[in-house]
């Protein structure tokens, strides 16, 4: 599963708990890739994908991003470097990261990804030659991602 996100979007969100809910039914069978695509009219959705991959290079993307999804409502207010330090992350080198131009150009290349994939708005979501624009839901994923895991995985 290949997601374009934006962490102010509401409908991403949503999405988020159905992909929570997706790796517990399925941890062995699905992987899943979080690109950013931080649309203009959300102001802090970029600051957050670049704090989320500052995160990621220290091995705590997933707990920054669930607490950036749980807490999405306070964005506009939240100190990331308060949160990294909570998630354990190395507070002087995850500042250094905030503000190295490499990481914002990886949040950059996913943007231009999306837009040759078409991508429009968000969430986007790929699974194997699915295409799926908007909010699905758990039980879209659930019957999409049964479609293309191969059978035997399914008996387990």
């Amino acid at each position: 599963i290949e997601a374009f996100s934006d962490f102010q979007c509401p409908y991403c969100a949503t999405f988020y708990r159905s992909l929570v809910e997706l790796r517990r039914k399925y941890p062995e069978h699905i992987a899943i890739t979080y690109r950013n695509y931080p649309l203009f009219i959300h102001p802090f959705a970029r600051g957050t994908a670049i704090a989320a991959l500052c995160a990621a290079d220290q091995g705590k993307f997933d707990q920054f991003h669930s607490h950036a999804f749980e807490h999405q409502h306070s964005i506009p207010f939240i100190r990331w470097t308060d949160i990294a330090a909570t998630l354990g992350v190395n507070s002087a080198s995850f500042e250094a990261c905030l503000g190295d131009s490499s990481v914002s150009q990886r949040v950059r290349e996913d943007s231009l990804d999306a837009k040759r994939l078409g991508v429009t708005g968000t969430p986007t979501v790929l699974v194997n030659q699915w295409r799926l624009f908007g909010t699905p839901t758990t039980a879209m994923l659930d019957s999409i991602v049964l479609s293309v895991m191969p059978k035997s995985a399914e008996q387990r």
